[in-house]
């Protein structure tokens, strides 16, 4: 799923991808290199407080 930050859409694609993260594994990607200069961190760490799942950032 693709949306622009701030998008009035945000809290609700990130509701469905926090239900989708109960029962499947989920993955973000991004084409910046450097995962702390991007925005998916916060996306990863808003699913996390709305499903308590475990962040792996791969390298």
């Amino acid at each position: 799923m693709n949306f622009p930050y701030g998008s009035s859409h945000q809290d609700e694609v990130l509701q469905d991808i926090a239900k989708k993260a109960q029962s499947k594994t989920v993955l973000l990607l991004c084409a910046e290199m450097d995962y702390h200069r991007c925005h998916r961190v916060e996306v990863a760490e808003k699913l996390q407080e709305l499903t308590h799942q475990p962040i792996n950032h791969l390298q």
